[in-house]
Formats: structure tokens, C-alpha cells, sequence
């Protein structure tokens, strides 16, 4: 029953918890929420630090919404001074850096499960660095989400989801892409389907 959240709803969550954290954060999601990404690129750039794509999802689904010019039109602008490759930002001090990874939901051959199993050539967890989940559990991921935090916390990450992300943000950190029940009857209504 009622209404979706907006993305808006979620960014001051957002924004709270990367302006808090001082080392370097990981920040996983559903790789296709392009107006998400965007976003978290602002709100890097706010907080003084410089964003990446870690994962091969995330990155088609960022050069597919370039291509269609999705960025500054149906979501806010992505500027290239703030959005770049690992390589350039690896050198950059940890409370400069944003990682934005996939992997949300367990998939075992993601950024974020290669980083929990300490096997990413690139990302190496430490007690400094924040993991963040602006994502929702997938009914049937229990046990693959299980096992990645499990890994991540064994590595000494601190890890923010669900009701405590949600405390420590003072709000929602993550809206569902789905309609719920009044929204679809409104579409309905306006609609007028036979």
C-alpha cells in the first residue's frame, strides 16, 4: 500500500553518511540506477572526494546513459572532474575517495565479493574503510549477501545497511525502483486501460 519514496528522499541519508565517514568509502547499489550515480557523484564532490566506477555493470550502465545523454537532463550532471578511474584516484588520500562497486545482492564474481574474499587486485579492506549498501535485499540472496558480509566484516570494514544505515543516515538511504499499490492505481486511473 501507498507510495514509493523519491531518490531525493534518500540523498541528506547519503550525504550524512559520506560526509561522516574519514576513510575511504565503498558504496554499492543496483548498478543500473543511473540518477543514483549521478547523484552520489555530487554529493562526493560536496564532500570534497573524487568518485570511481569499480565494476563492469556500473560502468556499461554509466557510458550507456552518457550515450543517450541522460546525465544534466533526467538526472543531475556527472563532470568528469569528479568522476574517474581507479587509477587516478588510487594515489588520492582515503578520505578523498568514493568507490562506487557492484556486487550488491552477493554475485560471486563482483567487485565487492572479490574484496570480502581479499582477492581484488586493486581494493584491499581495512579497519578504516566504510562499506555502504544504498540497496535492498533480494528475496533469495539471503545466503550469497550472508557470506559477503561475513567477508567484508572479517576484513575489518565497517558495514552500514538496512535499519542501522538507516539510524546512523537519520533517514532512508535507498528507494525501490517498484510502484506500489496507490501509484499503479493512479497510473490506472490516467490511463484508463479497457
Amino acid at each position: 500500500p501507498g507510495h514509493s519514496i523519491s531518490e531525493s528522499e534518500i540523498l541528506p541519508g547519503l550525504q550524512k553518511l559520506i560526509t561522516q565517514a574519514t576513510g575511504r568509502v565503498f558504496l554499492t547499489l543496483f548498478s543500473s540506477n543511473v540518477q543514483r550515480i549521478a547523484s552520489l557523484v555530487e554529493i562526493a564532490a560536496q564532500a570534497g572526494r573524487v568518485t570511481c566506477l569499480a565494476g563492469r555493470s556500473l560502468q556499461t550502465a554509466h557510458r550507456i546513459a552518457q550515450d543517450l545523454g541522460l546525465y544534466g537532463t533526467n538526472c543531475a550532471e556527472v563532470s568528469v572532474s569528479n568522476l574517474r578511474d581507479f587509477s587516478e584516484i588510487k594515489n588520492l588520500p582515503p578520505s578523498k575517495q568514493l568507490i562506487i562497486c557492484s556486487g550488491s545482492q552477493g554475485e560471486m564474481r563482483s567487485v565487492l565479493a572479490k574484496m570480502a574474499q581479499g582477492s581484488h587486485p586493486e581494493f584491499d579492506l581495512g579497519p578504516s574503510d566504510t562499506v555502504i549498501f544504498s540497496s535492498k535485499l533480494i528475496p533469495g540472496n539471503e545466503r550469497p549477501v550472508g557470506r559477503l558480509l561475513n567477508g567484508l566484516l572479517r576484513r575489518g570494514a565497517k558495514v552500514l545497511l538496512g535499519e542501522e544505515a538507516r539510524e546512523k543516515a537519520g533517514g532512508p538511504i535507498h528507494a525501490s525502483g517498484h510502484a506500489r499499490a496507490d501509484e499503479i492505481a493512479g497510473v490506472m486511473k490516467c490511463v484508463k486501460p479497457r
